[in-house]
C-alpha cells in the first residue's frame, strides 16, 4: 500500500517476511558462531605440536557441514525473496547463487580423509621404536 502524501511504503507481513527473519538471518549467525568455536578447537590442538589427532577429522567434518548448511541457507534467501516479491506483487528478478560452498565442503572432506591418514601415520610412528 503507498501512502504518496507522507511518502510511506506500508508492506503487509507475509509469508516471506517471516521467514526471512526467522530463518535465514539467526541460522546464519548460528553457521558463523559455530564455525569459529569449531575453528578454534583445531587451532588449540595445533598449538601443542600435534595436530593429527581424530578430534581434528571431526572438527574438520563438521566444518563441511557447516559449509554445507550456509548452501542450504542462501538457497533458502533466495526461495524467500521469490516468496517476498510474489507477497508484493512485484516482478521477480534474478538470483546469482554460488556453489562455492559446495566446493569447499568437498575440499573440506578430502581434506578430512587426508587429516585421517596423518592420525593414522602418527599412530604407528608412536608405536614404532
Amino acid at each position: 500500500m503507498l501512502d504518496e502524501a507522507h511518502g510511506l511504503a506500508a508492506v503487509p507481513a507475509g509469508l516471506g517476511y517471516r521467514l526471512g527473519w526467522w530463518v535465514v538471518g539467526p541460522a546464519s549467525g548460528f553457521i558463523v558462531l559455530a564455525g569459529a568455536e569449531v575453528l578454534r578447537g583445531i587451532v588449540a590442538t595445533a598449538r601443542p605440536g600435534a595436530p593429527f589427532v581424530g578430534a581434528n577429522v571431526r572438527r574438520i567434518r563438521v566444518v563441511a557441514a557447516l559449509t554445507l548448511g550456509y548452501f542450504v541457507l542462501t538457497v533458502a534467501r533466495s526461495l524467500v525473496a521469490v516468496i517476498i516479491q510474489d507477497d508484493l506483487g512485484l516482478e521477480r528478478t534474478s538470483t546469482d547463487i554460488s556453489f562455492a560452498p559446495i566446493v569447499s565442503a568437498v575440499v573440506l572432506l578430502a581434506l578430512a580423509q587426508t587429516w585421517q591418514y596423518g592420525v593414522k601415520l602418527r599412530e604407528e610412528q608412536e608405536l614404532t621404536i
